[in-house]
């Protein structure tokens, strides 16, 4: 009849759409708690950059000011590109100090 393989995947099939049917019925929070109270906010960073202007290590100017968009602000600061710094004619690694990004939070109002 059925072998072990075909049994699972017949119960994996039917457990998700018994999820699937029950997470429909699931209330959403309409705005996540780590946002309710801040809608902007800017974060000042201290970026090492190489002497090719990327990235190398970046950290918070004030660790004291970490709030809910601070990893967001160290993961795109890793990403982005910065100017070259020259000494001598040459390319050289350097302190970017007080590198600010900033971030909003736009709530909209519920049309109930």
């Amino acid at each position: 009849m059925f072998n072990k393989v075909s049994l699972f995947i017949i119960m994996l099939l039917a457990s998700t759409n018994i999820f699937a049917q029950n997470a429909g019925s699931m209330d959403l929070p309409k705005q996540p708690k780590t946002y309710r109270h801040q809608s902007s906010s800017e974060i000042a960073l201290n970026v090492f950059v190489d002497a090719q202007g990327q990235a190398l290590e970046v950290k918070l100017a004030n660790p004291k000011q970490y709030n809910t968009f601070s990893e967001f602000a160290l993961l795109r600061a890793k990403k982005l590109t910065y100017p070259i710094k020259l000494v001598k004619g040459k390319p050289v690694k350097y302190w970017l100090k007080d590198y600010k990004i900033s971030y909003s939070v736009e709530s909209k109002s519920s049309t109930k």
